[in-house]
């Protein structure tokens, strides 16, 4: 008999990471596996037309989060967390009535599990418990260390997840804070999958131009830590050397302008530009020879498997699960986490070592399609969806 699982993501974004694995996960789990699929989305978004395009299910109840801003700096976070002691109550009397429709929901579509897609909503696995339908909770982000955000009702959040068939996280470093969190808690490890096929290019070589062309993607914030790229950008420059270029390519937002003013008062827009938001992100991987990952608290590191199978040298931070996907100086070359001068100092070893670095990113391609492909992700969840 083919099982239907309901699937619950965060957000409605054909550009987010979570997004994007849920959708290929889901190809493959219909494809591969027979599998029945619904998507719950919970709010208005470009991921429909993701959805529509790979001919997946989906309805559409809306509903509310549970993040509030965590030790906010800016006064602006800090009027918003005051306001959400007296939103977040109203949020959850409006979500009690949701978690009844997604119940009706589960019992007319006949769902066998339910899978939680990330931890920023919690309405689909509350209708699961009360419904006496497994469920999964794929856990994908810090929160605290990398979204600068927090769970409000932790007690609540402590009940859901632990009374989980499973828990997903997708790196050890994601793994070691929640075993904590929820010590009786069935969790386990499993990392994102990536569809090889969309960013693998055999035959590419690295450092073929004169100018070297870096690329920074992903969302532009301070965790991201694109202010560590601009100032090793600011160092080479002051050695005299020219042989680059970096691009960030990420949506526009009042840090981003930010970093842009950065850049023109230090004389610096021959040497870093601002691309905005870009689909089809493969094509930038493949005209670029180096990415950098400069996150503190990377969750996982989609942005790094992506580049290093489309044939990029990876630099990141030694830091969050970066160094769980690069081996230094074998699949990929780490610096030390927030230090711009190691970074400066990285990129130029790059620059300078064509051949060497050819044979890193020959390394970092095979290991992960060997490790980190769409196929063997689906797999492991197939086995706990077998399991429960």
């Amino acid at each position: 008999m083919t099982k239907k699982i309901l699937f619950t993501p965060s957000d409605n974004n054909a550009t987010s990471g979570a997004f994007l694995s849920m959708v290929r996960l889901l190809k493959i789990l219909m494809e591969s596996y027979g599998y029945d699929v619904l998507v719950l989305l919970h709010n208005d978004g470009t991921g429909e037309k993701l959805l529509k395009e790979n001919k997946i299910a989906y309805k559409k109840i809306r509903s509310f989060n549970w993040f509030v801003p965590y030790h906010p700096k800016e006064l602006k976070r800090k009027i918003k967390k005051f306001l959400c002691y007296f939103w977040m109550p109203i949020t959850y009397i409006y979500n009690k009535i949701v978690i009844r429709r997604i119940s009706q929901l589960l019992k007319k579509e006949k769902i066998d599990i339910v899978h939680i897609n990330t931890s920023c909503c919690y309405v689909g696995a509350e209708a699961a418990k009360q419904s006496k339908i497994p469920y999964v909770w794929h856990i994908r982000e810090f929160l605290e260390e990398d979204q600068e955000r927090t769970i409000w009702n932790k007690k609540l959040a402590k009940r859901l997840m632990s009374n989980s068939n499973c828990v997903i996280t997708i790196s050890n470093s994601l793994y070691k804070k929640y075993i904590n969190f929820i010590p009786t808690a069935n969790v386990k490890k499993i990392y994102n999958g990536i569809d090889e096929s969309k960013f693998l290019q055999d035959r590419r070589k690295i450092n073929i131009s004169n100018t070297k062309n870096i690329i920074m993607v992903g969302s532009i914030n301070k965790s991201k830590g694109q202010i560590q790229a601009i100032k090793a950008c600011q160092l080479l420059k002051n050695r005299n050397i020219s042989n680059f270029s970096l691009s960030i390519i990420g949506k526009t937002s009042d840090y981003s302008r930010s970093l842009e003013n950065y850049v023109k008062e230090n004389s610096m827009e021959e040497f870093v530009r601002f691309l905005g938001p870009k689909e089809n992100i493969e094509e930038y991987y493949f005209s670029s020879d180096i990415v950098l990952m400069c996150s503190e608290a990377e969750a996982f590191g989609r942005v790094t498997v992506e580049a290093m199978m489309a044939g990029c040298l990876v630099i990141g931070a030694n830091s969050g699960c970066t160094p769980e996907l690069i081996e230094d100086g074998y699949s990929g070359i780490l610096y030390k986490s927030g230090d711009y001068f190691d970074l400066a100092n990285k990129i130029e070893f790059a620059l300078n070592n064509a051949n060497y670095v050819r044979k890193i990113v020959e390394n970092g391609r095979n290991v992960m399609l060997r490790t980190m492909t769409a196929k063997e992700n689906a797999e492991k969840i197939n086995d706990i969806y077998n399991q429960i």
